[in-house]
């Protein structure tokens, strides 16, 4: 009886065993014939002429790309490299940024070659342009250029603030300066974003700028992910999707049985995590303060008004959870006597979910317009700019 018994739980954990192995059989297929089929030979099978072109520009493109940051490429053809401090757009150039469902996004110079591709193509293109110095042109020559600006903005950050995937008149500088001309200011913003920076490349890139321009005011738009982790991570909205143990992520990431059944669990259960919990979020954290107060430091000899401004990750408004960034910040700037700017109840007020892309973290067209607005009042409000003597 015993042995009958034995053999019977045997036959028992066989049959599981069997089972779970056509399972991970099952899925292993499912994801092969995605990756070698339906990801890759569909699409081709449906890519225009121009966007076999364009493809063919950015596989050429990658085989110049130059890590300037583990987790930042560059292509030497669109940007240069200040070894060990920053990269910046080439100057004097014109960049197209286009994007559709089968090609993804790129970024591609305008030139006599490339700009035959982007006649009819099917997706969004946008064309952006960079002076002499490398700063992206706001396309508004009569606050700009025309007349003696009232005061000078310089505009650092990353990709949030060079603009991605809009026309020049439509990034949050060119919002900005246009709200001014409306309002009879002459205001002239130098957008200085980059896609890629966080607080490091800002505090080295600034230091040159400044020795050839001295604004009146210096605008710096912090986005969460300048800690060096996933923005979702920084604000807390974020549910742990891997085992701790060595084991566990062994074969999360060998069996997709696992791997699902994990995600199930975490989806089920999981909760929101703390990333005061994140002892290398908060040590990043440290680094992005002691690169703020350089700058605050380098603004406040040369007598330059210094904002921060914190731009707010689509994720945050499921939460609404602000004492992990936001809040951060704020303390941060308080005791320092610069200005901090939070745009968190505009961008509520207006509709988050349309203001920005349903496929990608950044701003729609809109949303850089609703955000500028928030930066404007809220400059406004704290009277500045101060009207002249």
């Amino acid at each position: 009886m015993n042995r009958m018994t034995s053999n019977s739980r045997l036959f028992r954990l066989a049959a599981l065993a069997l089972s779970l192995l056509i399972v991970e059989g099952l899925l292993q297929g499912i994801d092969l014939s995605k990756r070698l089929f339906v990801r890759k030979v569909q699409r081709e099978w449906s890519y225009r002429a121009n966007e076999r072109g364009l493809l063919a520009l950015q596989n050429a493109g990658m085989q110049a790309v130059t890590w300037v940051r583990e987790d930042v490429g560059v292509s030497q053809e669109l940007i240069d490299i200040v070894p060990g401090k920053y990269w910046t757009p080439k100057p004097n150039r014109t960049i197209a940024m286009v994007y559709n469902k089968r090609i993804g996004h790129m970024h591609v110079p305008l030139t006599p070659q490339t700009a035959p591709l982007l006649e009819g193509f099917e997706g969004g293109v946008a064309l952006a342009h960079y002076d002499t110095q490398g700063f992206r042109r706001t396309a508004w020559p009569g606050a700009a250029d025309s007349a003696r600006p009232m005061a000078t903005i310089l505009m650092l950050g990353d990709s949030f603030t060079e603009g991605p995937y809009v026309d020049d008149v439509d990034t949050i500088a060119a919002k900005l300066e246009r709200l001014g001309m409306v309002d009879g200011l002459r205001l002239r913003v130098l957008n200085a974003g980059v896609s890629g920076y966080n607080t490091r490349e800002e505090r080295f890139r600034l230091a040159d700028i400044l020795l050839e321009v001295t604004p009146d005011l210096v605008l710096l738009n912090v986005f969460a992910n300048d800690t060096g982790f996933s923005e979702h991570v920084t604000v807390g909205h974020w549910k742990p999707t891997k085992p701790q143990s060595v084991l566990g992520q062994w074969l999360v990431s060998h069996l997709l049985t696992v791997k699902v059944l994990t995600r199930c669990y975490y989806s089920l259960f999981g909760r929101l995590a703390d990333p005061r919990s994140n002892v290398a979020l908060q040590a990043n954290w440290q680094e992005v303060f002691e690169h703020l107060d350089v700058i605050h430091q380098q603004c406040a000899e040369r007598k330059i008004t210094f904002y921060i401004a914190a731009i707010p990750p689509k994720e945050q408004f499921e939460h609404s959870r602000k004492e992990f960034y936001q809040m951060k910040l704020a303390n941060f700037c308080s005791p320092r006597g610069f200005g901090f700017i939070d745009p968190y109840e505009d961008l509520q007020v207006a509709g988050a979910a349309k203001l920005y892309l349903d496929w990608d973290p950044h701003f729609t067209k809109e949303g850089n317009a609703v955000y500028a607005n928030a930066l404007y009042r809220a400059l406004r409000k704290s009277g500045w700019p101060k009207p002249p003597d």
